[in-house]
């Protein structure tokens, strides 16, 4: 689905500027097409019929974990967003991280699957709603509303407000710093920049395993085995 500027016309709200370059285009007046946003898990349709609804949790970041974002045209990119300034419209080109289609997909066949963005949701509601167009894969999306606003405009996740048990849940960021509430239960990424990586399919193994076991914290917190990046230089 490509949306034109003319959708996002109507309703305009005003949003406080922040500073900071890991804050994806902060000063941005625009209000998109209200989202679902219950606490309660659906089954999605991705499942078999009759499946069970896994007790293992993965946290999605978006900006620089599953997309890569530019205001250039150069280098390809998936799909554009737009965002609407005091006085003009600019085009954002979205860039999916190699694989994500696929690995959003088998994701659900072992863990709910969420998102928490430190975006606004004006931002991200436009690229969550091209990675899942029928709102069967998201289960909850949080925005930076539900952050902690810390200094140097940086805002804190705290993975608690998704009630899900801790033991099995886990957040996968490109920034960590941003979950310094929970860093045993936080998977780090290498950052996206538009380049072509597999670390989605790698990401993807280590989670079937630790969807496994008693306590992620315990298997991130192991150094020595079965880290990612000893999965991703082994």
């Amino acid at each position: 689905m490509i949306f034109s500027s003319k959708e996002y016309e109507k309703d305009v709200d005003t949003i406080e500027n922040h500073q900071h370059p890991d804050l994806f285009f902060a000063g941005i007046s625009w209000k998109c097409r209200p989202r679902s946003k219950s606490v309660n898990y659906k089954i999605p349709v991705i499942r078999k019929k009759g499946a069970s609804i896994p007790n293992f949790t993965v946290i999605l970041d978006i900006d620089n974990t599953l997309i890569s974002g530019s205001f250039l045209i150069g280098g390809g990119y998936d799909f554009p967003i737009f965002l609407k300034y005091p006085g003009y419209v600019t085009t954002v080109y979205i860039k999916k991280r190699n694989h994500l289609d696929d690995f959003l997909r088998n994701l659900t066949k072992f863990a709910r699957v969420c998102i928490y963005t430190s975006s606004e949701s004006v931002y991200a509601d436009q690229i969550i709603d091209q990675l899942d167009p029928e709102g069967v894969i998201f289960e909850q999306i949080k925005y930076r509303t539900s952050c902690i606003p810390a200094k140097y405009g940086l805002y804190i996740k705290d993975i608690s407000i998704f009630k899900t048990e801790l033991a099995h849940t886990v957040l996968v960021d490109d920034a960590p710093y941003f979950a310094y509430k929970y860093p045993s239960r936080t998977l780090k990424i290498p950052k996206f920049m538009g380049e072509n990586d597999d670390f989605l399919v790698t990401a993807l193994f280590y989670l079937k395993k630790l969807s496994q076991t008693p306590d992620v914290a315990k298997e991130l917190s192991n150094r020595n085995k079965y880290t990612f990046y000893y999965l991703l230089t082994s």
